[in-house]
């Protein structure tokens, strides 16, 4: 499996250690949900359906949040 080094500032490394906060696993799994957010931001991007709440991917959204968000990609890809 491989390493990827996450670098904290001194305060919060240290709040952490004492803490006892099992760093790896909540690396892991933060990095797991952003990255399937990430993924479903960019398929729709794309053209893929979904903004209209007929879709899975935006179900639990709002019609007020699908809406920004199709604003967002319409200047996404206004601006290139």
């Amino acid at each position: 499996m491989p390493k990827i080094n996450v670098y904290l500032p001194d305060e919060l490394a240290e709040a952490v250690r004492a803490a006892g906060v099992p760093v790896s696993a909540v690396c892991q799994r933060a990095l797991e949900q952003a990255v399937r957010r990430i993924t479903a931001i960019r398929e729709t991007g794309l053209g893929s359906p979904g903004l209209d709440g007929s879709g899975t991917r935006f179900a639990n959204f709002t019609s007020r949040a699908r809406t920004a968000v199709g604003l967002a990609l319409d200047e996404a890809r206004a601006a290139g």
